[in-house]
């Protein structure tokens, strides 16, 4: 069962959640799995308890049910008998926490696409690597496939290649959950913290795991403080901003926002033609043009994507032998392919949004602020962004000449405004779906 289970969600995640679980009864077909703690518990009943169930069901034929209970609490000693002694070297837990002397896999600088969309990120990246004064904390936050775990252990490359003397520490933040209860468990605490606290750079991966952990977010909060001020850097990814992650403390909140912030935004069609020509050439294929384009045009959100798009295409030329073509490539890949719609473009979208608010087009791309014409020109941004594949620079040069800054912010004002005013939302919604038709 936990071969099988190891297979099917890769060695990371069973580590993290499977393998923890004790076994601790199987009566009248009920089976009983002890997590160690209640965040556990309550990931694993509702990530894989379906599946733990269905497995469950085969091993067994008199199955009845599954219970996941949390592991019992030590019993209490005798008054004046002290617990023995357990001394536990700090290096215990460098092995875990810092495989900077191991492997950073195939991730590096060199190998990583850089565009209008990641420039800032990259750049706040390779000063951290480059042990820059004043580096200090770095928060990346990024949807899915973008880059940020590249990123992530492309510092750690540098950092250890560059600056050999360096403790070097990597983990995602379910692993950091794992080994802070652990290190409670086993009553090793002090030397969790105490390895942790010599690092001289901490890298955090996928900190959105850690919401509602909040004894884990105390711990975190305190280490990334005394990392900071003993002059240590600290580089933390998120799938979104800090202020979108449920559960997350204000205090561990306000210390990651108290440093450097960037976002890597999706890649433009420019960008995406770069990293299919990167990509290519480190796989060995060669691609027609009109896959490219095909490709380039039609998936649009993951830096990920494409690249699984194209080994794919390469695995499959190599086994069947068969001619890389658009109609193959259509069907190889269609789950990855957005479907065709009418392409928008940024002056349909002004022409549209004018009318709609009865304002001349040339309201648009005015240097006019009154707020009956900034509040649909940033409606206007709003859709440009949505509907289109353009790049913040490119959106912000088509109204006015207005720099990526200011579209960013009309952005995410009118996320705000949809979230608090309904008729603004529906009026938004309308003229996107005229806009597609």
């Amino acid at each position: 069962m936990r071969d099988s289970l190891r297979g099917e969600l890769g060695s990371s995640a069973f580590r993290g959640w499977i393998a923890p679980l004790k076994l601790i009864a199987t009566a009248e077909g009920t089976v009983r799995l002890a997590a160690p703690s209640r965040f556990m518990r309550d990931r694993i009943e509702g990530n894989y308890g379906r599946r733990l169930r269905e497995l469950w069901q085969e091993a067994l034929p008199d199955f009845w049910g599954l219970e996941l209970v949390l592991a019992p609490m030590p019993r209490p000693r005798a008054e004046g008998r002290p617990p023995p002694a357990r001394a536990v070297s700090a290096s215990v837990y460098e092995e875990r926490i810092a495989p900077a002397t191991a492997n950073w896999g195939d991730f590096n600088f060199d190998n990583f696409v850089e565009g209008d969309s990641n420039k800032f990120v990259v750049g706040m990246a390779k000063r951290v690597a480059e042990r820059s004064a004043g580096a200090g904390s770095f928060f990346m936050h990024s949807r899915v496939g973008l880059g940020k775990t590249h990123l992530l252990n492309a510092i750690g490359r540098a950092c250890t290649e560059r600056h050999p003397h360096l403790l070097v520490g990597y983990m995602t933040a379910e692993r950091f959950l794992q080994e802070f209860v652990r290190s409670l468990r086993q009553r090793e605490a002090i030397a969790f913290k105490d390895s942790l606290s010599r690092l001289d750079v901490f890298l955090l991966d996928d900190l959105q795991f850690i919401g509602h952990a909040t004894q884990a977010q105390i711990e975190l909060t305190h280490l990334v403080s005394g990392l900071l001020e003993r002059g240590a850097s600290v580089v933390v990814t998120a799938d979104r901003e800090s202020g979108q992650i449920r559960g997350l403390g204000e205090r561990l909140r306000s210390r990651l926002g108290g440093g450097a912030v960037g976002e890597i935004l999706a890649p433009d069609r420019g960008m995406r033609l770069r990293v299919l020509e990167a990509k290519s050439e480190e796989i060995g294929i060669d691609l027609p043009d009109d896959v490219t384009d095909l490709l380039a045009d039609r998936i649009v959100d993951s830096v990920r994507e494409l690249e699984g798009g194209l080994r794919r295409i390469h695995a499959n030329a190599q086994i069947t032998k068969d001619p890389v073509t658009v109609d193959r490539i259509s069907v190889l890949l269609r789950d990855l392919l957005t479907p065709v719609r009418h392409r928008v473009t940024i002056v349909e979208i002004q022409n549209r949004v004018a009318r709609h608010f009865n304002l001349d087009v040339e309201d648009m791309f005015s240097v006019r602020r009154d707020r009956r014409i900034v509040r649909p020109r940033q409606v206007a941004m709003f859709l440009a962004k949505a509907l289109t594949v353009h790049s913040l620079p490119e959106i912000g040069r088509h109204f006015g000449g207005r720099d990526h800054t200011t579209v960013l912010y009309a952005i995410r004002r009118i996320e705000e405004l949809r979230a608090q005013d309904e008729n603004l939302n529906r009026e938004i919604e309308a003229i996107g779906r005229e806009l597609q038709r």
